[in-house]
């Protein structure tokens, strides 16, 4: 193995992990027994769990084990990538690689069975020295990431032939999906979504070839959005993804004729509370540190909103296009629910903050019953349509979470 390298052979696709997973992945493995670390003797090791992130006092943890024969105990890991970033060292035995695999999948295999979710084909993920990658994500500190430099490089440098091909097309198009709903600004993910939908729908429509070249009037739509991934922009584009369990969720959502989208985040006053002074100097120099459009700003009351994700989609059924501007609201509010919880899961403890602009979609979500025909401008059709979508965040979302959730207009 090369020094300062390590690569997982099996983890969920799509899945993520960040350093506090990935510590826990290693504890997880040590107190079943079947991994044996080490740690130098001067070395202070810091457990680094969510509701201890910026504690000043280090905590010494030696955890002693054999080496073996002829095998140097010098191997870097992803423990020292993790810890690196924290000024922290970890040695880990080489034997022990093949066991620390099969516990990080048993470990998040775990979590995601908790939140009702189940592994997905595997995907081989490598992490570097100091800044690292993960599964196309790119960890600038342990709470600040971006897009990694390298992805960004490979998508900048693909040169499409002329004319392009439904294929080409649609496989550019797949790169930019891997992280698509975290890291990309708002304003890429929203054209990106639309053109790949007008393309399969040429592609569907003219029974058109993989390999036949796109219509003439999609080209300039790819040539633009192929530009606006050359933004300088780009570059310093990372996004704060640290949740506090105890903070309320605050989630904004809207529709329009075509598409929703909502945003998740938390505010500065709420999760700064228990932090003392130095511990708040360190949150806020993290939060400076982002940029791009989802970096923290202060809201029309002054207080400072700190984005943590988002999510638009295009309205894809002819039942969803054709709905009323209310129902459609009514979709995007359920839809941003079931989205955050099947997020946080049971992690999070408090409360969670629905904002929408649209009064019969607040009087839904408050009353957790479908508008009455009559009831701006909603017929039974609408109607219908709404009480599935309330039945549909019923089966997703438990009643502790419901009760937990307050709806603002």
């Amino acid at each position: 193995a090369l020094r300062g390298w390590f690569r997982f052979t099996r983890t969920p696709y799509g899945y993520s992990p960040s350093p506090w997973v990935l510590e826990q992945c290693a504890q997880h493995a040590l107190r079943r027994g079947s991994i044996e670390f080490r740690l130098p003797s001067t070395v202070t090791y810091q457990p680094t769990t969510p509701a201890n992130d910026f504690s000043d006092e280090s905590v010494e943890k030696m955890v002693s084990s054999e080496s073996s024969p002829g095998v140097s105990p010098e191997l870097l890991n992803y423990m020292d990538d993790c810890l690196a970033m924290l000024g922290l060292t970890l040695v880990l035995i080489p034997n022990a690689l093949r066991e620390l695999c099969s516990a990080m999948v048993e470990y998040v295999r775990s979590i995601l069975l908790d939140a009702d979710l189940h592994l997905k084909d595997p995907k081989t993920i490598t992490f570097e020295h100091k800044n690292f990658t993960a599964n196309g994500v790119y960890y600038h500190s342990p709470y600040v990431i971006g897009w990694p430099p390298e992805r960004l490089r490979a998508v900048k440098s693909v040169r499409l032939s002329t004319p392009v091909s439904y294929r080409e097309a649609l496989e550019f198009l797949g790169i930019l999906h891997v992280v698509a709903c975290w890291l990309l600004p708002p304003w890429i993910i929203l054209r990106k979504n639309c053109l790949q939908s007008l393309l399969q729908q040429r592609l569907h429509e003219d029974n058109a070839g993989w390999d036949e070249a796109i219509d003439d009037d999609c080209y300039p739509l790819l040539e633009e959005l192929m530009s606006s991934l050359q933004s300088r922009q780009l570059e310093q584009y990372n996004v704060f993804r640290r949740i506090i369990c105890w903070a309320p969720l605050h989630i904004y959502c809207d529709a329009s004729s075509y598409a929703y989208g909502y945003v998740v985040g938390q505010y500065y006053e709420d999760i700064s509370v228990n932090l003392d002074k130095q511990q708040k100097k360190d949150l806020s120099a993290e939060l400076a540190s982002i940029h791009g459009d989802l970096a923290p700003r202060q809201d029309a009351t002054g207080r400072l909103f700190i984005p943590l994700w988002f999510r638009q989609a295009l309205f894809s059924r002819v039942g969803q296009l054709t709905a009323h501007i209310n129902t459609k609201e009514v979709f995007a509010a359920t839809s941003a629910i079931v989205g955050v919880i099947s997020t946080v899961g049971s992690l999070h403890q408090a409360r969670l903050e629905i904002y929408t602009d649209n009064a019969t979609c607040l009087k839904v979500l408050r009353m957790w019953k479908p508008a009455p025909p009559g009831d701006s401008v909603v017929d039974a059709a609408q109607s219908l349509m709404q009480e599935r979508f309330l039945r549909a965040v019923s089966s997703c979302v438990s009643e502790q979470h419901l009760r937990a959730l307050r709806v603002h207009f």
